[in-house]
């Protein structure tokens, strides 16, 4: 039997502690960084950019949905902003508001790469190159705990 602070553990208790030890390091990772995963979803490279207090951020993320159902997703929420909004550019001049949307089983929702991207204000503090923050991804059924990093603006 294996031992822990020397107490016994059987496989059972082995399991637990396994499963705890790699829910725990998964959650507290850096969406940028490592991937970051939540049931058959996988959020990377979320990030940011700066911006003063009062203005607006844009928000861009990697939504990778391994499941063998869609989910859609719904926005952001964070304590740093009044609101988010997702955002799509129609035009050179041209945009519109979208309510979600969805991410079929085994795609990709890449906000990095397309006309897509969530807009993040009025900001209550200034966003500074460098600077992480917390917020959570809205699913239909799930919440998905995120950590942006701040970069320039592009």
């Amino acid at each position: 039997m294996a031992t822990v602070g020397g107490a016994c553990l059987d496989i059972a208790a082995r399991s637990v502690v396994l499963f705890l030890l790699s829910t725990l390091t998964a959650a507290s990772g850096y969406a940028d960084e490592p991937d970051l995963y939540f049931g058959n979803v996988i959020v990377v490279e979320a990030t940011a950019t700066a911006a003063p207090a009062g203005g607006y951020s844009k928000l861009r993320f990697k939504l990778i949905n391994n499941g063998s159902q869609s989910v859609h997703f719904l926005g952001i929420e964070t304590d740093l902003a009044e609101e988010s909004k997702l955002m799509a550019h129609l035009g050179a001049e041209d945009w519109a508001i979208l309510e979600s949307i969805n991410v079929p089983s085994g795609e990709t929702l890449d906000l990095h790469s397309s006309h897509l991207y969530v807009r993040l204000g009025p900001l209550r503090r200034p966003l500074e190159e460098g600077d992480v923050f917390d917020a959570r991804l809205n699913l239909v059924s799930a919440e998905i705990p995120t950590i942006f990093h701040v970069h320039p603006t592009k």
